[in-house]
């Protein structure tokens, strides 16, 4: 189907419902705000129900010394990680200040630089070499 088609059917299935919709709002003899609000307010009494739930929930299980020690563990971990990648952060930091101040250097800088040209030459050579095999016969072939 078309994405016009597509569109034309949605649109369609959009005001049934809406229909549907009204009619239910006629027969409840609510407008649409009303009906609204009234849902907004059950929602939230809802809500404030499961927090409460949920908080008495939570209080009966940290009673309990199995989930306690196993819940200050992970969060003894959670707070060994955060300073160890605090650690890892100035610790990086300082190689890369070091990296950097030695890359200043003049005999560094041309070392380096001449021993990354000559791998690079090293694996053009190595990739021309693979590009040609020996046949049988002896004789060299190129494979494209």
């Amino acid at each position: 189907r078309s994405p016009d088609v597509k569109a034309r059917i949605a649109a369609g299935v959009r005001a049934n419902y809406r229909k549907v919709f009204l009619k239910k709002l006629e027969d409840m003899g609510l407008t649409e705000e009303e009906y609204n609000a009234q849902n907004k307010e059950e929602k939230q009494i809802m809500m404030v129900d499961k927090r409460k739930k949920i908080s008495e929930t939570m209080k009966r299980k940290w009673q309990d010394p199995i989930f306690r020690e196993k819940r200050l563990s992970s969060i003894r971990k959670s707070a060994k990680s955060q300073e160890k990648q605090i650690i890892e952060a100035d610790h990086r930091k300082n190689i890369s200040e070091a990296m950097k101040r030695k890359w200043q250097d003049p005999s560094y800088r041309e070392k380096n630089l001449s021993s990354m040209r000559k791998a690079a030459e090293s694996r053009k050579v190595e990739e021309s070499s693979k590009k040609s095999r020996i046949s049988t016969t002896g004789a060299t072939t190129k494979i494209t």
